[in-house]
C-alpha cells in the first residue's frame, strides 16, 4: 500500500472517530443521565491523537520518498498475521460453541 493510500485510510478513520466523539457528546447533552462515563465519551479523541502521530510519520516518509512509495513489509509480518488470524478463528469457534450450547 502506498503512503498516499495509507494516509487516505487513516484520514477516513480519524474522520469517523471525530464523528463518533461528536455523537457521544450530543447524546450526553441531549439525554443526560445520572452517571456519565466521560472516558467513553472522550476515548475516540484519544484514538485521533494516536492516529495523528502515525499521520505525522507518514508525512515525513512522503516528504522523503514521495507519495507513491511502498513501505517494505517488516520481517516476520506474515507469520504474525497468520498467528493472529488463527487465534481469532479459535476464539470465534469457542464463542460460537458456547453461544449455541448455553442458551
Amino acid at each position: 500500500m502506498t503512503v498516499r493510500n495509507t494516509k487516505r485510510l487513516i484520514g477516513g478513520v480519524m474522520a469517523l472517530l471525530v464523528l463518533v466523539a461528536v455523537l457521544n457528546l450530543v447524546l450526553v447533552w441531549w439525554k443526560p443521565a445520572r452517571h456519565v462515563d466521560y472516558f467513553e465519551v472522550v476515548m475516540p479523541l484519544f484514538m485521533v491523537v494516536v492516529f495523528a502521530g502515525t499521520w505525522r510519520r507518514l508525512s515525513a516518509i512522503e516528504a522523503e520518498h514521495g507519495p507513491d512509495y511502498v513501505q517494505p513489509a517488516p520481517p516476520g509480518a506474515r507469520k504474525v498475521l497468520i498467528a493472529v488470524a488463527l487465534v481469532a478463528l479459535v476464539l470465534g469457534a469457542i464463542a460460537g460453541y458456547l453461544a449455541v450450547t448455553h442458551r
